[in-house]
């Protein structure tokens, strides 16, 4: 199994990103001591390097798509909507009136919005306009699990003792008192050099969401067809459980919520 480069991606695409080279390689997927969705461990190879996102994408990059696009700007608690690339229009985020997204002025008509608060509130479809936006695409759930097992079969990718959690993540524990994501960066990254992948937000993948096969796969890119939408990662509120390696959870493609975000990833 290999490694991860940090390296910055800007050539060929509208915005600066922060990404880490992901190796191509082979890999334990699953959690047989997890719950049900998470089983069986299986086999699983990547047959290309790939680029992810460092950090999970962030309100204020999220915004500068939204002027890029020239998305039309919408007042607080309603949906943006835009043209999906392969959707028509669709919802991409709910606008938070607490400030967790993007707002629109109307003085300068333009989506404003600041900090390294990762962005919340949007759905699959609002991901994946924004990682269209780049050149690239949501990570696979296969993707996401290699990157953020970072060469380990353990719970977590620094281990099995929950009780380091809190250096690498925010979660219940660490996010006392806070009722919003933290901005990214701030905790230890694994050992590729990833920041977030466990807790601070639940991220989208590309996959609806299904059951795994038993048998070794190679770039397996999940149900041809479904109701949910992969999320891996865990967020803020959850407890520890929640944010390992293996877990999966999954929401509508049109859904947002406080608690989900995302990060692109990018083939070289």
């Amino acid at each position: 199994m290999t490694g991860g480069k940090a390296e910055t991606f800007t050539q060929k695409l509208p915005v600066y990103i922060h990404r880490v080279r992901i190796k191509a390689g082979t890999f334990l997927m699953g959690d047989d001591a997890g719950n049900s969705n998470e089983k069986p461990v299986h086999s699983v190879t990547l047959a290309k390097d790939f680029y992810m996102g460092k950090y999970q994408v962030t309100r204020a990059q999220y915004a500068a798509f939204l002027n890029a696009v020239g998305v039309a700007g919408v007042t607080i608690d309603n949906l943006a909507r835009h043209n999906v690339s392969g959707y028509g229009e669709q919802n991409l985020f709910t606008v938070n009136q607490w400030g967790w997204t993007p707002r629109y002025n109307t003085e300068t008509n333009q989506w404003e919005a600041s900090g390294d608060q990762p962005m919340i509130y949007v759905t699959w479809f609002g991901a994946k306009a924004y990682a269209d936006w780049i050149g690239g695409s949501l990570p696979t759930e296969a993707q996401w699990e290699y990157a953020c097992r970072a060469g380990t079969t353990t719970a977590y990718s620094f281990g099995d003792n929950e009780s380091l959690l809190g250096g690498y993540a925010w979660y219940t524990v660490t996010s006392t008192g806070i009722d919003g994501p933290s901005p990214v960066g701030n905790k230890k990254p694994n050992p590729w050099g990833l920041y977030d992948m466990h807790g601070n937000v639940n991220e989208w993948c590309s996959d609806w969401l299904g059951d795994y096969g038993s048998g070794p796969d190679t770039d397996p890119t999940g149900a041809v067809s479904g109701r949910a939408r992969v999320l891996r990662g865990g967020y803020w509120g959850n407890n520890a459980r929640y944010c390992r390696s293996a877990y999966r959870y999954s929401a509508g493609p049109d859904g947002a919520f406080y608690s989900v975000g995302f990060r692109v990833v990018v083939v070289p």
